[in-house]
């Protein structure tokens, strides 16, 4: 039945790689978006989980919307008009030298963006792409919004416009409102109340700074609980999961493949060699919880 809208799918598509290339080029991070959806047995309990690759049309429709943002925002920047930019910081440059190192990546470059960018080609076609997506997306901070240009590590770029944002609806309608009156008025300015479009992007961003950060804490805490019951519940003797690094007092920090980070203390650890991002078996030694690692001890 969409038969008549083919030709435009597969332009769309088309136009979506050309716009990601382009994003890519100037430091924009690129990398596989997944999500772990948590299934629930006859009891009601989490007990299995599974890795759902995103669909290409969503990845399709983001490159077009991150195009588009990109674009109001340059508009909105080079006329001095309320605007209020999205973005979000780079990743910490303790990740990114650990990540670097995992993956070969010699690099002088010193922007974290870019480099974040760099890290995720480099582990394509490597056995450690899933974990480096894993580690990428899971060490950057909440998004942040401001009245200025403000940097976009996924875009490479700090005039994103906030028009899309699933978890900031407020944000995204005053500036299609905005949007709405500067094209009826045919990017003539003179006549509209550009003293009080500015006090309402202003309290706007800062609302929607306190959202994103109440969001951002609230998929952790979910993260946590869902990976702690799948655990309790799975019925595995074992759980995989990829050790990072060996700490200064010996402990090894382990991200599990259920997304829990967690920790083999420097006692179990002795005596074991871990290779970096290396799927292993941990045996679990105490469950933990909201604010405590889970313990794990190797296995032979």
């Amino acid at each position: 039945k969409y038969a008549q809208y083919s030709d435009t799918i597969l332009d769309m598509f088309e136009l979506a790689a050309i716009l990601c290339n382009k994003r890519r080029k100037r430091g924009g991070l690129n990398c596989a978006h997944f999500s772990r959806v948590y299934e629930r047995n006859a009891e009601g309990k989490i007990s299995l989980f599974e890795r759902v690759d995103e669909p290409d049309t969503r990845a399709m429709v983001r490159e077009i919307g991150y195009f588009v943002s990109e674009a109001i925002g340059e508009y909105m920047h080079k006329r001095k008009l309320p605007c209020i930019y999205n973005g979000r910081s780079s990743v910490p440059k303790g990740t990114l030298d650990y990540l670097s190192d995992l993956v070969g990546l010699k690099t002088k470059e010193k922007d974290s963006a870019k480099r974040a960018a760099m890290v995720a080609e480099a582990a394509k076609g490597t056995e450690y792409y899933s974990f480096v997506c894993d580690a990428l997306a899971s060490s950057l901070p909440a998004g942040e919004f401001s009245v200025k240009p403000i940097n976009n590590a996924f875009c490479g770029t700090d005039r994103i416009v906030s028009l899309f944002t699933p978890a900031s609806k407020y944000t995204n309608l005053l500036m299609q409102r905005i949007l709405k009156h500067i094209i009826a008025a045919k990017g003539e300015t003179t006549n509209l109340n550009l003293n009080r479009m500015k006090k309402l992007v202003a309290s706007a961003a800062e609302e929607a700074n306190k959202a994103e950060a109440y969001i951002r804490e609230t998929q952790m805490r979910f993260k946590i609980e869902s990976a702690l019951e799948y655990i309790e519940n799975s019925g595995l003797e074992f759980q995989k999961g990829f050790p990072l690094f060996v700490e200064e007092n010996g402990a090894v920090p382990v991200v599990l493949e259920c997304g829990l980070m967690s920790i083999v203390p420097s006692e179990y650890a002795k005596g074991f060699e871990f290779e970096p991002a290396k799927v292993r078996d941990f045996q679990v030694i105490a469950l933990g919880t909201l604010d405590e690692l889970t313990i794990l001890k190797p296995v032979i």
